[in-house]
């Protein structure tokens, strides 16, 4: 009997021994399990840290290369530009502008030439228009029996008077200004008039006022015969009229009843010298 509770009590030891190295043992185990798991998850980050870091890097590094990729791609898209020649559409357009540039520039010129002329033709017009009314409403300004003297300067300066054209027989004094279209206009008539009867004592004297282009419109009339500055001694016949024109002789007499208003033709002008000539 005692050696059977014995032998049982040594089996419960056993038992016990063998369910305790059991337990030991799935510790050990589950320990070294949790620290492979542990040793396995600090590996996989660190992996996971790498990888991220790596594609990262090559992120970057693409990101880095494209641009230099683009910058150089630009670079030659602008020298292949700057040493491309021009294309035919090019070189039209660049014509063209400057035929388009050209053509208004010489419009703008015309058009500035036409308005000038307009105004000259104005200018003539209401000189004419004036001249004419002078004509027809005048107060006449008696002359006969006066008698004409002057001391005064020719358009080149030099000193005269009215004594030194006493060898003539019939002097026409016209009173003109350069800015007076029809007294520029009737000069060359009078410059015939004069070239084609002065030989039987007739001259031509033109007297001025206004000194602006008095010189470059004698020159560019051509006329030979005398211009003189007007004085004082012209005022008497001064009608406010231009063209006016006295007739006077060799000694200053005034030949004319009243002043002449007004630009005649050459007919006219002959007409009227030959009246005084009888």
């Amino acid at each position: 009997m005692i050696m059977k509770k014995t032998a049982a009590l040594l089996l419960s030891a056993v038992l016990l021994f063998a369910c305790g190295c059991s337990l030991r043992t799935r510790q050990t185990e589950n320990e070294k399990t949790t620290e492979q798991q542990t040793v396995s998850t600090s590996h996989t980050e660190i992996m996971s840290e790498k990888t991220t870091r790596e594609e990262t890097e090559t992120v970057t590094q693409a990101q880095t290369e494209e641009t230099v990729t683009f910058a150089q791609t630009a670079a030659k898209s602008d020298k292949s530009k700057s040493n491309t020649p021009e294309t035919t559409a090019q070189r039209s357009s660049k014509t063209t502008v400057k035929h388009t540039e050209k053509t208004t520039k010489k419009q703008s010129e015309k058009t500035t030439s036409t308005t000038k002329s307009v105004i000259e033709n104005i200018i003539s017009t209401v000189n004419d228009i004036v001249t004419t009314t002078a004509t027809t409403t005048q107060t006449a300004v008696q002359t006969t029996g006066e008698k004409l003297s002057f001391t005064t300067t020719d358009i080149n300066g030099n000193s005269v008077s009215m004594s030194d054209y006493s060898d003539y027989k019939v002097i026409i004094v016209n009173m003109w200004e350069p800015w007076c279209g029809p007294c520029v206009r009737e000069m060359p008539d009078l410059q015939k008039l004069y070239t084609n009867y002065k030989d039987q004592g007739v001259l031509v004297i033109g007297v001025y006022s206004t000194e602006e282009n008095a010189k470059t419109t004698v020159d560019s009339t051509g006329i030979t015969y005398p211009v003189i500055r007007k004085t004082a001694e012209f005022n008497k016949y001064d009608t406010g009229y231009v063209p006016t024109t006295i007739i006077v002789d060799g000694n200053g007499n005034v030949l004319s009843s009243e002043p002449l208003i007004g630009s005649k033709s050459y007919s006219e002008w002959e007409s009227t010298v030959k009246t005084y000539l009888k």
